[in-house]
């Protein structure tokens, strides 16, 4: 990029760095203690953009982002939805896992071009997201699916989770289960406010759009 002489970028982080919040909402000034390498990678990427004195680079730091598109760790979700059978939970699903749709996160980096690409950090995260439990019971119902959700204490399932990471036989990462239970809320209002971008989509509307993208691709 220097010996091309780019001076201008937009890169997108993720709230990951953050690790387990402190406090909720979460700025971005929040301390950046990843729970594994994923939030580690980023938070080492973002040092090495800031180095760079001549370079007006845009960070983003972005809920899960979803959609049409996007599936990842959400594919087996979908899949067991899609089966009719059990969801499971980590903890009681009353804590609020706010996400963001990947047409908001190309609205973003949209308005930081247009503002000639900030030398800021800025959040990226949907308005007023549900709890998880209502999340998930709008997926299935969307999918007219006969699964149901299951809760399991975190106690419980946490240390499995741990177990199998480390044994390579990973369902999920660190980062994810490790804050599966929590409120997970970013304080978007500098990117609101200097940016002028707004999320235009709720989860429920971006992940019953990821699970029909996914219905599609499965008859491809």
């Amino acid at each position: 990029m220097d010996k091309a002489h780019v001076s201008r970028m937009v890169f997108f982080s993720t709230d990951m760095t953050y690790g387990v919040p402190n406090t909720c909402p979460v700025a971005t000034d929040h301390p950046q203690k990843p729970l594994g390498p994923y939030g580690e990678g980023k938070v080492e990427a973002e040092r090495l953009i800031r180095g760079y004195s001549q370079l007006n680079a845009t960070i983003f730091r972005p809920r899960l982002i979803t959609g049409a598109g996007r599936l990842g760790i959400l594919e087996k979700l979908f899949k067991l939805i899609a089966l009719n059978l059990p969801v499971p939970m980590i903890g009681n699903g009353l804590n609020r896992y706010q996400m963001v749709s990947v047409e908001d996160c190309v609205q973003a980096a949209l308005r930081a071009g247009e503002k000639n690409f900030p030398r800021s950090a800025y959040n990226l995260g949907s308005s007023s997201p549900p709890t998880t439990k209502e999340l998930l019971k709008a997926i299935i119902k969307h999918a007219n699916s006969k699964s149901f959700v299951i809760p399991i204490p975190t106690q419980l399932i946490k240390p499995v989770l741990t177990g199998l990471d480390k044994l390579g036989l990973t369902l999920l990462y660190p980062e994810q289960f490790g804050i599966a239970d929590k409120n997970i809320l970013l304080d978007t209002q500098d990117t609101v406010g200097e940016l002028g971008w707004a999320p235009t989509k709720s989860d429920i509307e971006a992940m019953c759009e990821a699970f029909d993208n996914f219905l599609q691709l499965q008859k491809q």
